[in-house]
């Protein structure tokens, strides 16, 4: 008989939307995630709008946004999914301090981060945010 040995189950992998106006930022938060083994990026979109149906389409445990984008900002984006109270946990990574940006918006995150990040503190901050309980979904204001 063959002797037995524990196999650790595969890690859970978290699925996530990265949303940026710049492609170039997308396809590197895409690329960084997708070489993890715990996250699996599920789609990229540029803006507001796209956040919203993405998010109500695939309902990921994660979304990945920045702030300025055209049509639609990531703060309103991130407002309407609120009022929808829709579970998907959301962290802000954007250029603009977190100072700037009205505290009532900003507390609506799960986290906010700046885009100078080191890419192994996003990954980790990332897995932090997917480790806790998602935020109450509430509109601000």
């Amino acid at each position: 008989m063959a002797p037995s040995r524990l196999v650790s189950p595969p890690p859970e992998r978290h699925t996530v939307v990265v949303v940026d106006d710049q492609p170039d930022m997308r396809d590197l938060i895409e690329l960084v995630l997708d070489d993890e083994d715990d996250f699996d990026v599920v789609a990229t979109g540029e803006d507001g709008t796209a956040a919203i149906r993405l998010v109500r389409e695939l309902r990921p445990e994660l979304l990945v946004m920045d702030i300025s984008m055209p049509v639609l900002n990531g703060l309103d984006a991130m407002q309407r999914l609120r009022a929808d109270h829709d579970p998907t946990r959301i962290v802000i990574l954007s250029a603009q301090p977190a100072d700037t940006v009205d505290p009532e918006l900003a507390a609506l995150a799960d986290d906010y981060l700046d885009k100078t990040i080191i890419v192994t503190d996003l990954v980790e901050r990332l897995r932090a945010v997917c480790r806790r309980p998602p935020k109450e979904s509430a509109a601000a204001g």
